[in-house]
């Protein structure tokens, strides 16, 4: 066989183990997955999509077309009651080829007691395009333009402005990714996928949704009907110790 041939070979060869190699792997997390939904005894839902019906903003808002939630459980975690989906939508476009403009990321929430006012936190100012949000989501300045030259704040301005403290901020630079207040929920939208529901990745994200909303004053949260109950359960950080 000549020897172009061979390498040709080698590396179809090469990819196809790969390829195996990446399913099993895929396979295994969502069986662990699986195994952690049944020991917690937490939910998956047949389906999704209605349950983030009034959410604003990126990425459930979306010109070119609605998105999707898959792979969704609830259930609660230290006593407070959360959800995970992935989210399937229409990206911006790349190309001819639409196959290649369609996204999806991993979403986490935990509920709300009270019902606050909406708020955004975009990690990645290109992410937030012409119909990405209703024309009453207002871009809100803080005067922190190293804040703003990697994040866009979104929302009721005095709420905005009330929990996004450089306390708030400095966390949400640590642990990166955007943030929103949707009616009866905080949302960390981890972008791209990240995980199957049930993996510890999941648990991982919900601790880090919660860590910023920690660091918001009492006094803030005491103006808008008092803070959420997971804000003195959840959110501690590994660097916290």
């Amino acid at each position: 066989m000549p020897l172009p041939a061979i390498l040709i070979f080698c590396v179809w060869g090469l990819l196809a183990v790969a390829a195996v190699l990446a399913y099993l792997r895929a396979r295994a997390r969502r069986q662990r997955g699986q195994d952690a939904l049944a020991s917690h005894g937490w939910t998956r839902l047949p389906e999704a999509t209605s349950v983030v019906a009034g959410w604003d903003g990126w990425p459930f808002v979306d010109a070119r077309g609605s998105g999707r939630a898959t792979d969704a459980v609830v259930g609660e975690l230290e006593g407070c009651r959360f959800m995970a989906f992935t989210w399937h939508r229409r990206g911006v476009p790349q190309g001819p080829d639409e196959s290649r403009d369609r996204e999806r990321c991993s979403v986490v929430a935990l509920a709300t007691e009270q019902s606050y006012p909406l708020l955004q936190a975009v990690q990645g100012r290109s992410k937030m395009h012409r119909g990405h949000q209703h024309p009453g989501l207002t871009e809100v300045e803080l005067g922190d333009p190293g804040f703003e030259r990697h994040w866009r704040a979104l929302g009721d301005p005095d709420f905005v402005r009330a929990v996004l403290t450089p306390e708030v901020r400095e966390v949400l630079e640590r642990v990166g990714e955007s943030v929103s207040v949707q009616p009866g929920w905080v949302v960390r939208v981890v972008w791209p996928w990240a995980f199957f529901a049930g993996e510890d990745r999941m648990v991982e994200e919900l601790q880090k949704l919660a860590a910023p909303f920690r660091a918001v004053p009492a006094q803030a949260w005491a103006a808008y009907g008092g803070a959420p109950r997971f804000v003195g359960v959840l959110g501690h950080l590994p660097q916290d110790g």
